[in-house]
């Protein structure tokens, strides 16, 4: 339908709300005296970032919606009209697709139209990247504000202790030596005083620490836009334990992606797919996921689909939630591609020693060196 120049669109108080983005919605009845809320409305629409880039109608100063016989409201993109070229989207009061279109095809970033909601949301669940690398510590909170010049928190500063032991893999009783508490004494002298003197409290504070942030990655979880998609793998450890671990990926509320890790385990009795099966479902009960679960990305090991074919007959026999594995069992690419190369580059490997059946009959009758 071709646009039809100089037509204006009414506004009233029943309008769509989504005229607001809409410059061309200031063309109301002349007659009537705009209110205050009206007068809000019309700078809110001048300011309108899509349409700083929608090309004006023929006769019309200010650029807005073009609006057609039907009464459709369409954005012109100004930047490919420059281009010699024409393209058009229908208005309906989302800008999603046009502010992709302009990032794409024109590499002009709009930003702050969904920024009051991702605040809102960020206000409700917190920035889960931040707190749990521990950039959420408030600058007021890591010197106290007190009569003394540049005080130390307590409470900031055995949280950091904590991060450092944890980093470093420290024993909890490194905070009891004799040497460690002469470094802290030398650098800061209050500092001596306020830490744990305890290897107890020193995982007192630890296991407090991550009680706190397991709640709220299992409200992260609960609350994800997506299915939670699992990244599972096993191995031995140094003293010869077997061991599982795997990270979940999953969309957050402020449509952010997000990799955790979320469980490393020691397995009890063998790597079999029954036990790494179990392994997996104590998470899902723990963090009650049952019915946000994604796909597993896995290698071409037999134990895996074993894994997967129980989580399924876990999941439909305790949460009655119907898991097919085999579409949801994903085959990770690089270990397929690492198997192919090195079957190019080795090939198949030569046994080493024949199989032995034992002495023949001929020499078992012949005596002499072959019975002797």
């Amino acid at each position: 339908m071709v646009p039809t120049p100089g037509r204006a669109e009414t506004t009233s108080a029943s309008s769509n709300a989504s005229c607001l983005d809409d410059p061309s919605a200031q063309a109301g009845t002349p007659s009537v005296a705009p209110s205050t809320e009206a007068s809000l409305n019309v700078i809110r629409q001048k300011t309108s970032p899509i349409w700083l880039h929608c090309r004006s109608e023929e006769g019309k100063e200010m650029s807005g919606a073009w609006i057609d016989d039907n009464g459709t409201r369409w954005w012109h993109c100004k930047p490919c009209y420059e281009k010699k070229k024409t393209k058009r989207y229908k208005y309906s009061g989302g800008s999603s697709t046009i502010i992709n279109h302009l990032r794409k095809e024109h590499n002009i970033v709009i930003s702050g139209k969904h920024e009051p909601s991702r605040e809102e949301s960020k206000n409700r669940l917190g920035d889960i990247t931040a707190f749990l690398s521990g950039d959420n510590v408030h600058t007021a909170k890591k010197r106290k504000v007190t009569t003394e010049e540049d005080a130390l928190d307590a409470v900031t500063l055995r949280e950091l202790y904590c991060r450092y032991t944890v980093a470093c893999s420290l024993p909890f009783a490194h905070v009891e030596q004799a040497s460690f508490r002469d470094l802290i004494r030398y650098i800061r002298p209050a500092a001596d005083d306020l830490l744990p003197r305890s290897a107890d409290t020193i995982r007192s504070d630890l296991q407090r620490g991550y009680d706190g942030k397991k709640e709220f990655v299992k409200r992260a979880l609960q609350n994800a836009l997506s299915s939670i998609h699992i990244v599972p793998d096993n191995w031995t450890s140094p003293n010869c334990r077997g061991v599982i671990g795997f990270t979940v990926q999953f969309v957050t509320e402020d449509h952010g992606l997000q990799s955790l890790v979320v469980r490393i385990k020691e397995l009890e009795g063998q790597r079999s797919g029954e036990n790494m099966a179990e392994a997996i479902m104590e998470f899902v009960r723990e963090y009650g996921i049952a019915s946000k679960m994604g796909y597993f990305m896995m290698d071409n090991a037999s134990n895996m689909n074993t894994m997967i074919d129980k989580i399924s007959d876990d999941l439909e026999r305790e949460f009655n939630v119907f898991y097919d594995p085999l579409p949801h069992r994903l085959r990770c690419l690089g270990h397929v591609i690492n198997l192919a190369v090195m079957e190019f580059l080795i090939g198949k490997r030569p046994t080493t020693t024949g199989p032995y059946h034992g002495p023949s009959d001929d020499q078992l009758s012949s005596g002499g060196s072959a019975g002797q």
